[in-house]
Parts: structure tokens; C-alpha cells; sequence
């Protein structure tokens, strides 16, 4: 089989986002080949890195640890004082040569730098400017910082997360930041093809709020077309019953159960050994169990909880009910589906031993996995080789600290 070239091979991006979202957007496309150059000023890459430590339970704060590897695994780093005029230079000199620059900050700090679009695109007519802020550019919030958890609330995503007795709750996981990331490299992609019709460049807006907001589009058009206003129903289906995850044998071991039609309904009591309270009439229709969805949990739970979740998927998927194992983290790792499917790659000299790769391409190489580059790692690389300024240009900017090699810089 041919091996291909990665998809963004050649293409140089400039990230000066932070949190996480950010991150997440430019490492998909630094799996895909292009080459990205991670900007930071020196306290915003301190206080990045205190907080990934603290998301990492104690690991200690730099490239080598397991946040910083799974977000940052395969880039460039320099550090870049912007708020110094010859920081600004070299940032406008990286513009010349790249292809995007994305960012995350609010809608403010851009102009106050004098870097608007076509500002950038007076220095290349071709770079492609996406932008994330959280709640767009207008608008009485264009101004608010965030993180994930506040467009969770802020989109109704919060709102309709949670039990139907219970107070709206954030998703379990960082889903604003991974939603947005995966839109942003979407928008580059998307770019870059506009690009290569048009040769120019252009800004592209991807507000973190409107994208969440996407993610409850049901419960948008329910209200406006039939003036339902949907609310909190934990893991339950508008149609499907039962459906939901039930408790198994073992520390906080769950397996999801999702029943579809009345065949896949009758195969789950077979196996469950068609107990009496499953024989009930009120059970014998798909409208029937709906209705009574809380003595249908009770029975199934009653079934599950002394058996193991892996033993529960593996006998209902055999007899085609849909079912998964809820899986840890420790688990996840040794998911054999995942293993065969080379979801996991190892890191070389890392702390971290593995992170995840969530695509692969048919005769496209699976990336080459590098750990975090430390602070600064190539700042020399970006100024000599890249760039080509001169040593003595090149001492001015770490006399003056506007390169650093050290977070206590």
C-alpha cells in the first residue's frame, strides 16, 4: 500500500490560545502534519502550566507532564513577550511566513495589538485568522472571559444536563473546549480550501457560545416550532425505553442498556432469563415501557448489579441489544477495540506513556508522536532558522527578555 503524505504538511500555524480549547484545535492539526509554533508570553505559559499541574493532580508543571504531552505533543514553543515592541515584530514577521494564526482571547485584545485581519493580511494577503472567543465579537457579553464550564452554563447545555429532580450540572468532562477545538480546525481546513481557490486569506469567527449552542439544536426547534421547553431527563431517550446505565458488580462499575424496538426488547428479558416483572403487559409495547420507565430500571438494575459490566455488554451485544460497558480510565487503556484500532501511541521521553489519536487515514502514516517541547525549547530555531535575524538582533531580544528560555524570566 502507497503511503501518503499527512493532509497539513506544509502548513505553518501560529497558536496563541490558551486554556484548552485552543490546544486542542491545533493539536489535531499538528497529528495531521502541519507544523504549529505555540506562542506564549512567559506569565501566561506559568500560569498555563500551574493550571494543567492542577488538572493533573499534582504532576509536577512542565512539558514532561501527562496534560501538557496530551495537548501539546508535537509542537514548537517560543516564548514571546507581545506587549514589548520588538516582540510584536517578530510576531509580525512569523505572520509573513505562516499560513494561520489562531487565537482564543476576547475580542479586545487583537486591535489593541493592531493585528485586526486585514492588518494581518497587509503583511500576507494569504494568512488565515480564526478567532475564538467566547461569547463573538458584538453583543453585551463580546468583552466576558471564560472557560468551559461558563458557555456550558450560558448556552443551555447546563440547563438541560442533569436529573429531571436535580439542579442543572456541567457536562462531565471539559466538552466546551473539545467541541469549539474540533470546530476550529474544521475552520482552518475550511480556510485553507477557500485559500487555494481564491488565494486569499480570510477571518474566521468561531464564538464558543454559538457553537455549544448547536449542540442543543433539538431543544431550540422543539420550543420554537411546538412550544415545548425541554428539561433535564439524566439518561433517558425522547423515544427509547429503557435507556439508561445501570449499576454492576464491583467499585462504580455502570453499563449503558439502550433498547431501540420491541425485538431488541424481547431479547434482553430472554437474557435476562425472562423473569416475571418483565412478562407485564404494561412492558409489551415500545409506548408501554415509556410510561413506565422507573419499573423498568428497577428490574433491569436488580439483574445487573451482580454481574460484571463487561459480562453484561458482551451477552447483550451477543444477542444484539445495544449495550456498552462504562468504562475507567485504566480500563480504557487496556480496551482491546482500541488497542487494535492503534488509538493509543506511546511518547518517547515522556513522563506520560501514551496519549490518543482519534483518527487514522487509509494509506496515511499514523503521526509521529514527540512530548510537550519545554518553555522556549525553540525559541533559537524560530530566530535563526526560520526567521534568519542576526546573532546581535538575537542577544538584544533575551537581554531584554523578550525571548526566555525559563518561566522565571
Amino acid at each position: 500500500m502507497s503511503t501518503l503524505p499527512r493532509p497539513y504538511e506544509g502548513i505553518r500555524i501560529l497558536d496563541l490560545s490558551g486554556g484548552v480549547v485552543g490546544p486542542v484545535g491545533g493539536g489535531i492539526l499538528a497529528d495531521l502534519g502541519a507544523q504549529l509554533i505555540r506562542i506564549e508570553q512567559p506569565a501566561r505559559a506559568a500560569a498555563q502550566r500551574r493550571q494543567m499541574a492542577q488538572l493533573n493532580l499534582g504532576a509536577r508543571a512542565r512539558g514532561g507532564n501527562n496534560l501538557m504531552n496530551i495537548h501539546h505533543h508535537d509542537k514548537l514553543h517560543l516564548s514571546l513577550d507581545l506587549r514589548q515592541p520588538e516582540g510584536m515584530e517578530v510576531l509580525k514577521r512569523l505572520i509573513a511566513v505562516s499560513d494561520v494564526l489562531f487565537e482564543n482571547f476576547t475580542p479586545r485584545v487583537i486591535p489593541s495589538y493592531g493585528l485586526e485581519c486585514p492588518a494581518m493580511q497587509e503583511i500576507n494577503p494569504g494568512i488565515i485568522h480564526v478567532a475564538m472567543p467566547g461569547f463573538g465579537s458584538t453583543g453585551p457579553y463580546r468583552d466576558f472571559a471564560t472557560l468551559g464550564p461558563g458557555i456550558d452554563a450560558n448556552s443551555g447545555l447546563g440547563e438541560l444536563t442533569g436529573y429531571h429532580d436535580g439542579p442543572p450540572l456541567k457536562p462531565g468532562n471539559i466538552y466546551a473546549d473539545y467541541m469549539n477545538g474540533l470546530l476550529a480546525s474544521y475552520c482552518i481546513g475550511s480556510g485553507l480550501f477557500a485559500r487555494a481557490q481564491t488565494g486569499r486569506g480570510q477571518h474566521i469567527e468561531a464564538a464558543m457560545r454559538e457553537v455549544e449552542t448547536n449542540a442543543i439544536g433539538e431543544a431550540l426547534l422543539d420550543y420554537t416550532l411546538n412550544g415545548r421547553v425541554q428539561t433535564r431527563q439524566a439518561n433517558r431517550h425522547p423515544t427509547m425505553a429503557p435507556h439508561n446505565v445501570y449499576r454492576c458488580q464491583g467499585d462504580d462499575r455502570w453499563v449503558a442498556i439502550a433498547v431501540e424496538n420491541d425485538e431488541q426488547w424481547q431479547a434482553l428479558v430472554r437474557a435476562m432469563g425472562t423473569p416475571g416483572w418483565a412478562r407485564d403487559p404494561r412492558f409489551a409495547t415500545a409506548l408501554g415501557r415509556h410510561h413506565h420507565q422507573e419499573e423498568l430500571d428497577r428490574g433491569i438494575g436488580l439483574w445487573t448489579k451482580d454481574r460484571e459490566h463487561r459480562e453484561v455488554m458482551e451477552l447483550l451485544q451477543g444477542v444484539g441489544v445495544p449495550t456498552g460497558a462504562v468504562l475507567h480510565p485504566s480500563e480504557m487503556m487496556e480496551d482491546p477495540q482500541l488497542r487494535e484500532r492503534g488509538y493509543y501511541r506511546d511518547i518517547p521521553g515522556a513522563d506520560a506513556k501514551t496519549v490518543s489519536v482519534g483518527f487514522r487515514y487509509a494509506g496515511t502514516p499514523m503521526p509521529v508522536v514527540n512530548k510537550a517541547p519545554e518553555h522556549g525549547q525553540h525559541n533559537d530555531w524560530v530566530l535563526r532558522e526560520l526567521l534568519h535575524l542576526p546573532d546581535e538582533q538575537i542577544e538584544v531580544l533575551k537581554e531584554k527578555n523578550v525571548v526566555s528560555y525559563s518561566l522565571a524570566n
